[in-house]
């Protein structure tokens, strides 16, 4: 029955439930961690998998869809049910869950040839004059393979990219830059508790080995990896070893590691190990960067659901004895959704290819608890808010002593009617923080107060026309006597699309603030795919203007002009890209 009624509010607001979604993608998509996600439901959005001739493995590739999950689901589809409906009620999956599904997968298509899809990208952006950032980039999706890569320019920086996986019916093998991930991630992946409430992670037993397609490469890894799986008693079991050699900043990183989890009735459990090797001592004080030449992490994980809570714990373990350990309790009942997290990582604790409290691995690690949820007041009112309190353990630049602070976010979101949602976010934030007085060396501890207003509108004004609104204003309050601060960041866009294969984008920014401490920000996209971060800080006007014509059904060319005067000096820049894909059959 619980199911039922998940399902009855899914359905009546999967349209409502996406577009907070898609709204505070702002807040997180200058985050490297994030940028994969949400590259693999932008891809799979324009072009949906294909139900009817998946192999559970090929699910998960959709954030929160693990291979138990996906093996669930293709059954039922094996069966002939062809309703997502009906296997989110059946198999009790969740909101999120079901969104995804609903946004990404498809029972309208028929089984594709040897090659699946084939994508290619060329873009250049020019700044002032000067070529800022040239970038090409394929990928080919084949019944047996997949294989793609990218060569990316900016300003005088070349990087690189490039990954094959081989997938049969129990193994998967990558080569090149790909990505792992397991349990809530202290170890392998990035850990899963968030300072927000929203969470489209399922099962953490679920081993993620995958291809890292993004064109942003901090935190994955070069080499070879292998995922093996089965299952034992009829229940599942996942196997999986890693090498990789990449140099980062002139020093050589070796990493070996395997991971190995099993799913039971009782409990699904798992463990897991690394070892980091390098070819020299680092003079960095980066906050990735070890000071010795080897380092070997250990973890050991488990989690287990109950009718409507699931409990999970990872703890990671250094060769020197120093620990950290992640609990998460999420629980979805009729109208809400709970989670609570507790965390404490001792101060020295670091892992490249994990994370603590950010996207990186450093020094400053902390010891908190998160409380959350998602909740309904009514039918077309969306609600989260969350709490978290932290204490961070270890000195850090510009705080000489460690530092302690909580973070109150409320967020509320309605759709007003069909083509119209409005979103407000109110958030409270207490820290202690560093300042050096005017004519001083002394860097002293102060109570820093922070308080942060937002609204964004979205509206259609015709068929054609879409218009969005966002107001963000951030006001700070500190101690020994520095004089509190006031920031505010507003944009108006426009979206026109007079005709199917052309459409027409201006955004139109300003901001006015003294400092970045009360900076508000936004992420814009210039062309698809190229997402760039307005930091409000100065006094400064910004203006996009953007358009995207579909030359061909297979190929579609982006521009975009961007002017920006901050402070009294004006930049420009221009980018133009092509986008081409294997024609449909």
């Amino acid at each position: 029955m619980t199911c039922l009624w998940i399902l009855v509010i899914v359905s009546v607001s999967c349209l409502s439930l996406a577009k907070p979604l898609l709204a505070q993608i702002d807040d997180v998509a200058d985050s490297p961690w994030a940028l994969p996600v949400w590259d693999a439901i932008e891809r799979y959005r324009q072009d949906p998998l294909c139900l009817n001739c998946m192999e559970p493995n090929d699910l998960t590739v959709l954030p929160g869809i693990g291979i138990n999950t996906a093996s669930r689901i293709m059954k039922l589809v094996n069966k002939g049910i062809r309703s997502l409906e009906t296997i989110a009620d059946t198999l009790c999956l969740s909101t999120d869950q079901f969104i995804i599904l609903n946004t990404c997968t498809t029972f309208d298509c028929t089984c594709p040839p040897t090659i699946q899809s084939a994508r290619m990208r060329s873009r250049l952006r020019m700044q002032n004059g000067n070529y800022a950032d040239m970038l090409t980039r394929l990928d080919v999706d084949a019944s047996v393979a997949r294989i793609g890569g990218f060569s990316r320019r900016q300003n005088d920086t070349l990087f690189y990219g490039a990954w094959l996986q081989v997938q049969t019916k129990n193994v998967s093998l990558v080569l090149g830059n790909f990505k792992v991930k397991s349990s809530t991630g202290l170890v392998y992946g990035g850990s899963r508790f968030s300072r927000t409430v929203v969470n489209t992670e399922s099962s953490t037993a679920d081993i993620k080995l995958q291809p890292w397609t993004s064109t942003w490469l901090d935190g994955s890894l070069r080499g070879i990896g292998i995922l093996y799986c089965d299952s034992v008693s009829g229940m599942p079991m996942q196997l999986s070893a890693m090498y990789s050699n990449k140099l980062i900043n002139g020093r050589n990183e070796i990493l070996t590691g395997t991971i190995a989890s099993y799913q039971s009735p009782l409990l699904n459990f798992g463990i897991g190990y690394q070892r980091l090797q390098y070819n020299k001592t680092s003079v960095s004080t980066g906050m990735a960067t070890f000071s010795g030449l080897t380092q070997s992490l250990f973890s050991v994980y488990a989690d287990k659901s109950f009718s409507n809570l699931t409990l999970s714990w990872e703890t990671a373990l250094d060769q020197d004895g120093r620990f950290g350990t992640n609990i998460i309790a999420s629980s979805l009942l009729t109208h809400a959704k709970l989670i609570g997290v507790v965390r404490w990582f001792e101060r020295d604790l670091r892992s490249p290819y994990g994370n603590t409290v950010s996207t990186q691995s450093y020094i400053g690690n902390e010891m908190g608890i998160t409380v959350g949820a998602q909740f309904r007041i009514q039918p077309e009112w969306r609600c989260e808010a969350s709490l978290d309190v932290h204490r961070t353990l270890t000195r850090s630049f510009g705080k000489p002593q460690p530092a302690k602070g909580y973070d109150l976010l409320f967020n509320l979101t309605r759709g007003i009617s069909k083509g119209a949602a409005l979103s407000l976010r109110l958030r409270y934030e207490q820290d202690d923080d560093g300042w050096k007085l005017p004519e001083s060396n002394i860097t002293k501890m102060y109570v820093r107060r922070r308080g942060t207003v937002q609204a964004d509108y979205a509206f259609s004004v015709a068929r054609s026309l879409r218009v969005r609104l966002r107001v963000d204003g951030r006001a700070a309050q500190f101690g020994l006597g520095r004089a509190s601060e006031t920031g505010l960041l507003a944009f108006t866009e426009f979206v026109w699309q007079p005709f199917a294969n052309i459409s027409f984008r201006t955004r139109l920014t300003t901001y006015r603030s003294p400092s970045i401490e009360v900076a508000p920000y936004a992420v814009e996209v210039e062309t698809e795919g190229m997402m760039r971060t307005i930091v409000g800080s100065g006094n400064g006007d910004h203006s996009l203007l953007a358009v995207s014509y579909s030359l061909l059904p297979f190929v579609t060319i982006s521009a975009a002009y961007i002017e920006t005067v901050i402070n009294g000096l004006r930049n420009s820049a221009g980018s133009i890209q092509i986008d081409t894909k294997l024609p449909s059959n």
